[in-house]
């Protein structure tokens, strides 16, 4: 696994070098396909790749930051080979902001893909629009499918095992670009770090006292961001319950919008998702 994990990085960081990230997700669907990692692959060996001398310097993700075991088996220039263990659950439906492909190595994917179409801006980085689903494919061992960059590529990935490990050979994230989650109901929501840190604050403030929110330079995405964060929270704390009371009224009269609906219905679609898996 190592050996063949360091050749797939090096052939990744040749093709970008020579003809930038742009196709690499068609490359990186090839070079999976043409070196059959599956033929390598091992729980054994993921065991001990995990304690694998300077394992920790090449890092993608933090321990659970991404799945329930994230491993960056190589890392180059331009590219790194990533594996992921999943239990039996579904990530959110999301965007890229990278580009590469993804194979499965054990287990078993439902993938499901969608295209968005934006008709109403709230804020400056959530938007109101049609999802629909394009696309629903199973994805086996051996499988793989190519990321391609932002609302290009978005899916959700049911893995249906008690254990599915996939392989994810791609870029790092590319400047300027940003991830974006979606709710079947038809939100979709840009994870911008500055805003990401401005709801944690809140969070944080809250768990002090009660806060005054009316006295805060606070944005509408502030607003969408915390309800969002708070969906499926149950506190008695006085100043939690206030917030969102205050956050719920803003959208409302700037939006004309109850998140809390659009959040239930998504939640719904999810539950009967999951009860027909096999």
């Amino acid at each position: 696994m190592d050996k063949l994990a360091r050749k797939l990085v090096s052939l990744g960081d040749r093709f970008i070098a020579k003809n930038g990230h742009r196709k690499f997700h068609l490359e990186a669907a090839k070079l999976l396909s043409e070196n059959n990692f599956c033929s390598v692959y091992s729980l054994d060996q993921l065991r001990s790749l995990s304690f694998k001398k300077n394992i920790e310097s090449i890092q993608n993700y933090r321990a659970f930051e991404f799945s329930d075991l994230p491993l960056t088996l190589a890392r180059g220039e331009d590219c790194f080979l990533d594996l992921y263990v999943w239990r039996r659950r579904p990530t959110v439906i999301h965007n890229h902001h990278f580009v590469g492909a993804f194979q499965c190595l054990e287990g078993s994917n439902v993938d499901l893909s969608f295209s968005f179409k934006a008709k109403k801006k709230l804020g400056s980085f959530h938007s109101l629009g049609d999802l629909k689903l394009e696309e629903t494919r199973k994805v086996d061992a051996g499988v793989i499918v190519p990321i391609d960059l932002q609302d290009k590529f978005i899916h959700q990935n049911h893995h249906h095992h008690d254990l599915t490990v996939n392989l994810c050979f791609r870029t790092p994230d590319i400047s300027g670009k940003r991830i974006a989650n979606f709710l079947y109901s038809g939100l979709r929501y840009e994870k911008d770090p500055v805003t990401l840190a401005r709801t944690e604050r809140i969070f944080r403030l809250l768990k002090l006292g009660p806060l005054d929110l009316k006295k805060l330079n606070l944005s509408a995405d502030d607003a969408l961001s915390f309800l969002i964060q708070a969906y499926g929270i149950n506190s008695d704390n006085s100043a939690f319950q206030a917030a969102k009371e205050f956050f719920s009224l803003k959208v409302r009269k700037e939006f004309k919008l109850n998140l809390e609906d659009l959040l239930d219905e998504h939640e719904s679609q999810i539950d009967l998702i999951q009860a027909n898996y096999n």
